[in-house]
């Protein structure tokens, strides 16, 4: 405080510039989900692409890993889809899966050994089982992979280079559920009888459309 010649009061403050760090925002694939203690080393992910060595386990099997990656489904209508690199090499399965765990799932994946897509639906606490196949006549370098999903059904798709949609599977909501309260993870699977399969790639995975 200081008087001036007026003999009028005047207040003054004195402050300081702190230089503050920004905080980065959170890093992304953190919402990226594995199964079973999964092989991490079989899993490169980026913003393109993913790329997994084809585990000898599939999905029915809780007791050993998987190559699996995957998002967990938050939207109960939309579709979520990938492109599916169809390597001449090696014999394996690769696909889409909507996966709750080893009981109840619905797939849609390509076998490059037959050269035939297919779709499955399994739920053991129902004894459902029942898949279909369709054969891919066609030389093709990629295959795109797309679930559709509302609150009654799920719709499995695949589409050639040729770009025909085409349908393999419908699955009533009703047959995967069960007694349980795990949400399904939408995501992609690579499995082979082979030990020596090389990797597969997926590219645009995109949930939730």
């Amino acid at each position: 405080m200081f008087q001036d010649e007026q003999d009028r009061w005047w207040g003054v403050t004195f402050s300081h510039h702190f230089k503050t760090t920004i905080i980065e925002s959170p890093k992304s694939g953190l919402d990226w989900l594995h199964i079973r203690n999964a092989n991490l080393q079989d899993h490169e992910i980026d913003d393109r692409s993913i790329c997994l060595l084809p585990s000898k386990a599939d999905l029915s099997r809780w007791q050993e890993p998987v190559s699996f990656v995957g998002k967990r489904q938050r939207k109960l209508e939309g579709h979520t889809s990938v492109i599916l690199t169809a390597s001449k090499d090696g014999l394996c399965r690769a696909g889409l899966v909507n996966y709750k765990d080893e009981h109840p799932y619905t797939r849609i994946w390509y076998d490059n050994g037959k050269r035939i897509v297919r779709f499955g639906v399994i739920n053991n606490a129902k004894k459902i089982s029942r898949g279909l196949e369709a054969k891919i006549e066609n030389d093709i370098e990629e295959l795109h992979l797309l679930i559709k999903y509302t609150k009654k059904q799920l719709v499995l798709q695949y589409m050639e280079e040729d770009g025909v949609l085409e349908t393999i599977g419908t699955v009533d909501t009703e047959e995967l559920s069960n007694a349980n309260f795990v949400g399904p993870i939408i995501g992609v699977f690579a499995t082979s009888d082979s030990n020596c399969s090389p990797p597969v790639l997926f590219k645009n995975f995109r949930i939730d459309q």
